[in-house]
C-alpha cells in the first residue's frame, strides 16, 4: 500500500538539509552551532533534572556532550548571551521521520542558572525562522507530560499539542508524552 501511495504522490521538493553554519543573533542571544571547545559547557549545562527527565545515564550524558560539540554533528547549537557570552544551553535538530521530508523534531534543554528568563522562548521563535530559511518548514517536539517548564515554552512559543503517546526514554522508563507542531506560517 505504501509503494502505491508513493506512485500516486506527486513528487515533492527534495529538502536541502544543509547545516545552519552562521550565527543567528536575538535581542539577548547569540545561537551559533556547537564547537570542539564547547563541550565542557555543554556537559556542565546538563543538569541533574534534565538527565533525569530525558531518561540519559551519567555515561550517555557524557557521550552526548562530546558527541554535541564535535565537528561531525553540524545539526546542534549553543545558546549564549549576547552581552556576556554566558553558555545559556543547546538547541538541536534531528531529521528522525523519513516521511517528513521537510520537517525535523527539535530539542533544547537550558542550564539552571538561566532558566525562567524566556531565553528559549526568544532561541526557539529566532531557530525556527532561521529553519524555514532551509526551507525545513514542520517543526516538531515531544515532552513528558510531567515536564511542566517544556511545555510552558511550547505554548509560548507557538507550539500546538498534536496528540499524546507513550514515550520510552533511553534508561527504558515509560512515560506518558505529548507531540507538538508548530502551525504552518
Amino acid at each position: 500500500m505504501l509503494a502505491l501511495r508513493r506512485l500516486l504522490t506527486p513528487p515533492r521538493k527534495r529538502l536541502r538539509r544543509e547545516p545552519i553554519t552562521d550565527v543567528i543573533i536575538t535581542e539577548r542571544l547569540l545561537i551559533r552551532p556547537t564547537q570542539p571547545g564547547d563541550s565542557e559547557q555543554v556537559l556542565a549545562s546538563i543538569g541533574p533534572d534534565v538527565e533525569q527527565i530525558n531518561g540519559w545515564s551519567s555515561e550517555t550524558k557524557h557521550h552526548l556532550a562530546e558527541r554535541i560539540a564535535s565537528d561531525d554533528d553540524p545539526w546542534h547549537w549553543a545558546i549564549r548571551l549576547r552581552d556576556t557570552d554566558a553558555f545559556v544551553g543547546v538547541l538541536g535538530a534531528q531529521f528522525v521521520d523519513p516521511l517528513m521530508i521537510d520537517g525535523c523534531e527539535i530539542g533544547f534543554w537550558v542550564a539552571d542558572d538561566y532558566r525562567r528568563n524566556g531565553y528559549m522562548t526568544e532561541a526557539f521563535r529566532a531557530f525556527v525562522d532561521r529553519l524555514a530559511v532551509n526551507e525545513i518548514t514542520q517543526v516538531r517536539a515531544t515532552t513528558a507530560t510531567s515536564n511542566i517548564a517544556v511545555l510552558r515554552i511550547m505554548q509560548t512559543a507557538g507550539f500546538d499539542e498534536i496528540g499524546r503517546r507513550p514515550i520510552t526514554l533511553p534508561n527504558g522508563t515509560v512515560m506518558d508524552g505529548i507531540d507538538f507542531a508548530l502551525p504552518a506560517r
